[in-house]
């Protein structure tokens, strides 16, 4: 059995309602576009040995990934409304999402932030939340920079970023 279908378009055509459900052979409209986001902006906050903190501004939003090592406070903060939710692998990622440049690069890694893959984002965290790290930042024993820089001195030739 076939059904079919008249449509009151000033056109007597008939349409098979099954070829509609199956198929959708009727032309639709294109689908609007979706509405462009404005890039992320990123902002170094707190710069202070171990501790930083960085602002992500995109549209009307505005989040702040808080990383007070010495203390044992690792979260992000959504300013508009306060809420506070602890850092995840997860919420790391979707933080540094769209970051370019050395922005988000803590006092503690040669990397930003958001060069780190999901594994990387893993271990970043894993590390924040080890003891020994913490106990390390608080005797101000990991500052990447400062180290270099006293190591190598100012007629240094080696390379330490590895290219």
């Amino acid at each position: 059995m076939q059904t079919q279908l008249s449509l009151n378009l000033g056109i007597e055509e008939k349409v098979d309602v099954r070829s509609l459900i199956v198929h959708g052979d009727i032309e639709r409209e294109t689908p609007k576009a979706k509405r462009e986001q404005p890039a992320p902006e990123f902002e170094r906050v707190l710069m202070n040995g171990a501790e930083c903190a960085f602002r992500r501004r995109c549209g009307n939003k505005s989040q702040m990934l808080v990383l007070l090592v010495t203390q044992g406070q690792y979260y992000v903060t959504d300013e508009r409304t306060g809420s506070r939710h602890a850092l995840t692998t997860a919420r790391l990622g979707t933080f540094c999402k769209g970051a370019t440049g050395d922005a988000l690069t803590p006092p503690w890694s040669r990397q930003p932030l958001q060069a780190y893959d999901a594994k990387g984002r893993a271990a970043v965290v894993a590390l924040l939340n080890s003891g020994d790290f913490r106990e390390m930042c608080k005797r101000d024993m990991v500052r990447v920079e400062s180290w270099a820089a006293s190591r190598m001195g100012s007629n240094a030739k080696w390379n330490l970023s590895g290219t």
